[in-house]
Formats: C-alpha cells, sequence, structure tokens
C-alpha cells in the first residue's frame, strides 16, 4: 500500500506545483490543445495508478484504469472526426499507423528478443490482431471502421448506426475490457458532430452541475452495487450483467469527467491548476509511449520492496517513454 501512496503523492505533487500556462484563450477552447491535453494526461496517469497498485495487490483504484482508457478513445473519437472535418482523409494512415505501430513495433521487439521467445505468432501481435496491449488494438480496430465509414459515401450518413451496431456486438459477446468501452469511440464523433448541442447544454449551468452530479452518482452507485456479494455473484457467472455494471461504472464517470473540464462552472480551478498544466501535458504528449512502456515494466513491482520499486517503476517509465517519444519521431521523419 505505501508504494501506491508514494506515487499518488508524486502525481498530486507534480500536478499542483507545476505552473500552468498563460494562454487563457486556448483553455477556454472546447476540447482544444489545452483542455485535451489535461484530460488525457489525467487519463494515463489513473491507468498507471491501476497497474501499480493492482500488482501491490491494492483494488481500490481498480476502475480508474477503464475510466482512463474511456477518456483516451472518447478524446480519440472527438478528435479524429475534428482531423477528418480540416483535411479529410489525407495521410490517414500514414498519420495514425506510424504514430501507433512504430512505438509498439519497437517495444514488442525489445522484449521478444529480451526473452527470447520468437515464434511465428508474434507476427500476428505485430498486426495488431491479438496485441498484448489491447488498448491499442482495440483503438486500430476502431480507426478501421472509422476509415471504412468516411471513405464510402453510402456508409457515411450510417456511420453513427454503424458503429452502435459494432459497440452492441462488442457489449453482448467481447470480453468485459472491451465491453465496457464500447460506446466511448463513437461518443467522440458524436461530441464533434453535434458541437453546437454541446455548446448550449454547457451554458445551462443548472443543467450543467445536475448532469455532472447525476453520471458521477451512477457511476458510484454501480461500484458501490459490485461490491455487494448478490451482484458480485451474479457478475461471476453471468457475462452481460458484468458487462452492464462495468460500463455504469465507467462511461458516466469519464462522461462527466469530460463536462468538468470543458464546462465553465469550475473556471477558477480549471484555469489555476488543472487545463494547460505543463506536468499533464507532458503526460499527454509522450501518453501512448507511457502506455506501452509502463504495462511492460509492470513486472518489476515488488510488495516486500514497494518504495523502492515504485520508484524505479515510475523513474524507468517516464524515461524510456521519452526516448521512445523521440525515436519515433527520428523515424517518423526518416520515412518522410
Amino acid at each position: 500500500m505505501i508504494g501506491t501512496i508514494i506515487e499518488l503523492c508524486l502525481f498530486i505533487i507534480a500536478t499542483a506545483f507545476t505552473p500552468p500556462t498563460h494562454n487563457n484563450e486556448r483553455k477556454s477552447d472546447f476540447l482544444g490543445f489545452c483542455q485535451t491535453n489535461s484530460i488525457r494526461g489525467i487519463a494515463i496517469l489513473m491507468v498507471i495508478l491501476m497497474h501499480s497498485s493492482c500488482n501491490f495487490g491494492l483494488k481500490i483504484f481498480t476502475p480508474l484504469g477503464g475510466i482512463g482508457v474511456a477518456l483516451f478513445l472518447i478524446l480519440s473519437g472527438y478528435g479524429l472526426t475534428e482531423s477528418y472535418k480540416r483535411k479529410g482523409l489525407l495521410v490517414f494512415w500514414k498519420s495514425k499507423f506510424s504514430k501507433i505501430w512504430i512505438p509498439y513495433a519497437i517495444v514488442l521487439t525489445v522484449c521478444t528478443i529480451w526473452s527470447l521467445s520468437f515464434k511465428p505468432y508474434v507476427i500476428v501481435q505485430y498486426c495488431l490482431i491479438d496485441s498484448p496491449f489491447w488498448y491499442i488494438s482495440f483503438l486500430f480496430y476502431n480507426y478501421i471502421l472509422f476509415y471504412v465509414c468516411h471513405k464510402y459515401k453510402f456508409l457515411y450518413k450510417y456511420r453513427f448506426t454503424i458503429f452502435l451496431v459494432y459497440a452492441f456486438i462488442l457489449f453482448a459477446f467481447d470480453t468485459r475490457i472491451r465491453a465496457e468501452q464500447c460506446l466511448c469511440f463513437v461518443t467522440g464523433m458524436w461530441i464533434s458532430d453535434y458541437k453546437k448541442i454541446v455548446y448550449k447544454f454547457l451554458s445551462n449551468k443548472n443543467m450543467v452541475l445536475c448532469t455532472i452530479f447525476l453520471l458521477y452518482g451512477i457511476s458510484a452507485s454501480a461500484l458501490f452495487l459490485k461490491q455487494m456479494p448478490t451482484f458480485r455473484g451474479q457478475m461471476e457467472h453471468v457475462r452481460l450483467f458484468q458487462n452492464i455494471m462495468e460500463l455504469l461504472i465507467k462511461y458516466p464517470f469519464a462522461i462527466a469527467t469530460i463536462v468538468v473540464f470543458t464546462t465553465n462552472i469550475f473556471d477558477r480551478i480549471q484555469r489555476s491548476l488543472l487545463i494547460g498544466n505543463r506536468f499533464l501535458g507532458f503526460c499527454s504528449k509522450i501518453s501512448l509511449e507511457l502506455y506501452i512502456i509502463h504495462f511492460s515494466l509492470r513486472v518489476m513491482l515488488n510488495k516486500e520492496y514497494q518504495v523502492f520499486s515504485i520508484l524505479t517503476f515510475l523513474g524507468l517509465s517516464f524515461v524510456l517513454s521519452i526516448l521512445l517519444y523521440r525515436l519515433k519521431n527520428h523515424i517518423i521523419l526518416w520515412i518522410k
């Protein structure tokens, strides 16, 4: 437990004592650079905290991982739709595939060489078909569906229907970890396409506050019910019931968090601490690399030497992520 407490304190201190940027105009842009950077930074810290605490045997932070991934997926759906409005599908695959696959392939290659256990099956993992990094393969599948729906005009007008059908299939038949995220990417797309409705909603202070409390309340209630023996027993035996409970914990919490960051109700706190925060922006910048690296280094976390192992784990995660980020950019420039 001491390792998790130290990690949490380090994250809070780094966020609280890092001076924010002073570009107040950009901070107010709806899901603009500053807002998305801060949300993405918090999301990756949630994922890291969840994985490390679970390795120490502490389950209290388990929901944070799914919430962090939900935030990532919503922002990805939103950002991809905004990019499509500006540039269409120009260099779509060159941009997305290189940013995702290059760091992933580098780490997978290093891990394979390190373990001295290269097998033909690893080629399948290189193709993101059955990746040990499930989030990357899941994101890539959403990219494929997005491309197909926007490439062909006869599918474009049915894009939300197609994504919702895909979401239903995931929810009904896939594993819990993907089922609980089934609505996130398409939600980001919807937010982008219906900005005017979102703007109008965010301008109504009472409605926003009620929505925030309602969504956090749904998430907290579902988490509370999950702890009850009766519900937990049902979740262990009925996969669909488990998927419902996990979705009700993660999805409403992620939506409420985005509302908190984009409304001006908490403007003073947002501008002074969160939005434009340099530490969160730094974490956002290397978030993909942090996800891949920290996930690969989890094995070094030791319950008996929690203080040493968590400090070493965090130090190596950030240093190696920075190096991987720079290497990725050099490779992308070389390819161009």
